[in-house]
């Protein structure tokens, strides 16, 4: 079972699905936990771009605009920490789930104050992290007109 807590309730160019569609960028710097996250979320309908590095994030975010980033925190070059506070200056800003295998309080606590919006420790339940991000986005509805 994963621990979750909260605040508050590919194409060639990397991306994978529609502009319509909701948008999730993952970062981690284990390749596998990338592809596999990208593979649930692709298949459930979401846009989904990943990335290894804090760096690559935040220099992807002028052109691709995330509803939800997936952010682990134990990474090389610009950790997750410090890529959690400089995501807090982009707007809109995207909901931030950390995604990682620390699992002491005070990281967990830490990470909340700088803005996550939630913590889940890896292994992570994809049903649980797809409720999360249910709940931070507005649904999307077919409008038909009455005949």
């Amino acid at each position: 079972m994963t621990k979750g807590v909260g605040n508050r309730m590919a194409n060639n160019d990397g991306t994978c699905g529609s502009p319509a569609q909701r948008k999730i960028l993952i970062v981690d710097d284990e390749p596998k936990i990338c592809r596999t996250l990208a593979q649930h979320f692709v298949f459930n309908g979401y846009e989904v771009r990943n990335v290894l590095r804090g760096e690559e994030a935040l220099s992807l975010l002028g052109a691709y605009h995330p509803d939800v980033v997936l952010l682990d925190i134990l990474m090389p070059g610009i950790g997750g920490i410090e890529t959690l506070k400089q995501l807090q200056h982009i707007s809109p800003r995207p909901k931030i789930i950390i995604l990682s295998a620390a699992d002491h309080e005070e990281v967990i606590q830490g990470a909340l104050q700088l803005g996550a919006d939630f913590y889940m420790i890896k292994p992570v339940d994809f049903a649980e992290l797809e409720h999360v991000i249910n709940g931070f986005l507005p649904t999307h509805r077919k409008h038909h007109t009455p005949s």
